[in-house]
């Protein structure tokens, strides 16, 4: 039997590495150690660590194939229709993040589970359409973990 697996959906133009990823590496570990893979748009994307202003929609990215528009598009659909469920962790945005609400309707299309992380007021993405397409409704990164156990795992 394979194992569950979620996608890790978030803001990520206009952030740096770090702000991009810290949180997906806690998701990683926080859900690997419940038997539950995560898939992070951010994996294989170590060459942007010093990109202060990750925008892949940049020609400056022309040089790396995982980070041309096309294959952005192409792997976060495939992730965000073929993983179990999807965490979309919106917390602290400070603009609205039109990937993260393509993927949100992408999951949705594809029947997936959906887990928001999101204050219950003041998020830029506040919003009857990622109210209502999300299943789950968190405030933390630990309670979405815990939802997604619960849901994916006998």
């Amino acid at each position: 039997m394979s194992r569950p697996s979620v996608y890790l959906a978030g803001p990520i133009k206009g952030l740096n590495f770090n702000d991009a990823t810290t949180w997906r590496d806690k998701a990683v570990q926080g859900l690997l150690s419940h038997g539950i893979l995560a898939y992070s748009p951010m994996r294989a994307k170590d060459y942007l660590q010093n990109d202060k202003n990750i925008d892949s929609s940049d020609s400056n990215y022309s040089q790396f194939p995982l980070s041309v528009p096309p294959a952005v598009v192409c792997r976060d659909f495939m992730d965000c229709t073929t993983r179990d469920a999807i965490i979309v962790y919106l917390l602290g945005a400070k603009t609205v993040s039109i990937g993260t609400v393509c993927e949100i309707a992408w999951a949705y299309q594809a029947r997936k589970p959906i887990i928001l992380v999101m204050e219950k007021s003041g998020n830029p993405h506040e919003h009857i359409f990622v109210r209502q397409l999300c299943n789950f409704q968190v405030e933390t990164l630990e309670e979405a973990i815990w939802v997604a156990k619960s849901v994916l795992l006998p």
